[in-house]
């Protein structure tokens, strides 16, 4: 059975929406990412430095450079930890705002292209 949509409405954006419950969702979230050869993880299109000398320890352990990824919805920052949950990099989230999450802008678009 087909659920009845309902037409998007600014009004009602404008009045529900909610930052706190935004980042707290962000929170939940964790993401496997491989560390490339310049010491970076992909996250929303664009990259994030988190260090060749994590990846190198990691490949000294016998571990494949994975990382998982995760948001810290009270620092507003990216935690990078190892799959045995020890945390290896924090970075602020800089373009992780209100304004480009209301604008579904986190993405950067290809090179050359434009965001979609």
């Amino acid at each position: 059975m087909e659920q009845p949509r309902r037409n998007y409405s600014r009004a009602w954006e404008d009045q529900h929406w909610d930052w706190e419950l935004v980042l707290q969702e962000l929170g939940n979230y964790a993401a496997k990412r491989r560390i490339d050869g310049s010491g970076k993880i992909g996250v929303y299109g664009r990259k994030l430095y988190v260090g060749v000398a994590i990846a190198k320890a990691l490949k000294e352990e016998k571990k494949e450079p994975l990382v998982y990824l995760q948001f810290d919805p009270e620092r507003t920052e990216w935690i990078v930890s190892a799959e045995d949950g020890r945390q290896l990099h924090r970075t602020p989230a800089e373009w992780v705002t209100p304004s480009n999450v209301r604008h579904l802008q986190l993405s950067q678009p290809a090179a050359g292209g434009k965001r979609k």
